[in-house]
């Protein structure tokens, strides 16, 4: 006959168990932090460039009223 598992392998089982879990879970919200932190970084990229652009626009507009 099996013998009965004790208090203390009962509570490392479970405390095992949600240890996993929740390494799991952190796996999880790391892949979906890093994937927004690239879309991030792309949505400033493009952020830069209109700003750059709108910087030019405006150069080139005041430039010509002095003309």
């Amino acid at each position: 006959m099996d013998k009965q598992p004790d208090k203390l392998e009962v509570l490392m089982d479970w405390f095992l168990g949600d240890a996993k879990e929740i390494n799991e879970t952190q796996k999880k919200m790391l892949e979906k932090q890093t994937a927004l932190l690239e879309r991030v970084d792309e949505l400033n990229k493009c952020i830069d460039s209109k700003i750059e652009k709108s910087i030019r626009d405006v150069i080139i507009c005041s430039s010509s009223d002095l003309i």
